[in-house]
């Protein structure tokens, strides 16, 4: 890997230790708190969506921008190592971290533009990452068929690094498979409640199991 992505992947692990360690407990908790009194932790889970909204919305943004960053190695080869520098990578880090504060923000403002924000955020992402695959899977697919071509030949070791390259390929497919797996329930469900008319007890059940859901991904 290349130090910018190296960059970015400690920036993921930062997000995820977070939304592991701290977001994921504490909503356990908070369920089992809601149990007994629903209301003397209403501030609390306005507190907790806040700190939760900074972890998801950076874990969300890294993961994107790492699509980007192995679209952008397979695209622009040798120019990717002077175009995509660690310099620019610690500037993203930073605009993705803003971008993360403010979405918490948004929370104490009002309840329909946390919820609006956050919706278009994960779906822009999921588009992005979406996109962001199909083409790297079209590069490599165009890749692979040029190199079958001279496979021939090459001697064994040549053909076991083609292996082990696809084989890479498609564990990055499968994670992709898992994230629009965690997420999509979420989407979904949030999009759901605003035109069918749940009982109370019913959308905050499945809301909550949607939700436990998006922070296992991490």
């Amino acid at each position: 890997l290349h130090k910018p992505t190296n960059l970015l992947v400690s920036g993921l692990a930062v997000s995820d230790l977070g939304v592991g360690v701290l977001i994921q407990p504490l909503f356990t908790l908070f369920l089992i708190l809601e149990m007994r009194s629903e209301e003397s932790i209403r501030d609390m889970w306005k507190i907790f969506r806040s700190i939760q909204a900074v972890f998801q919305s950076a874990t969300v943004l890294i993961l994107t921008s790492i699509s980007v960053d192995r679209f952008l190695a397979l695209q622009l080869h040798l120019k990717y190592v002077s175009m995509v520098t660690i310099n620019k990578t610690a500037t993203l880090l930073c605009f993705i971290w803003v971008t993360s504060a403010f979405c918490a923000m948004t929370v104490f403002i009002g309840n329909n533009l946390y919820r609006n924000f956050i919706i278009t955020l994960i779906l822009l992402c999921l588009v992005i990452n979406s996109s962001m695959h199909f083409m790297i899977y079209r590069i490599c697919h165009r890749h692979r068929v040029q190199i079958q071509v001279q496979i021939r030949a090459q001697n064994g070791l040549e053909t076991l690094n083609i292996k082990r390259y696809r084989k890479s390929l498609i564990t990055m497919i499968f994670l992709f498979i898992l994230l629009m797996a965690c997420y999509l329930p979420y989407i979904c469900m949030r999009t759901a409640v605003n035109f069918i008319h749940w009982s109370s007890p019913l959308k905050r059940f499945v809301m909550r199991c949607t939700l436990f859901l998006v922070y296992l991904n991490s």
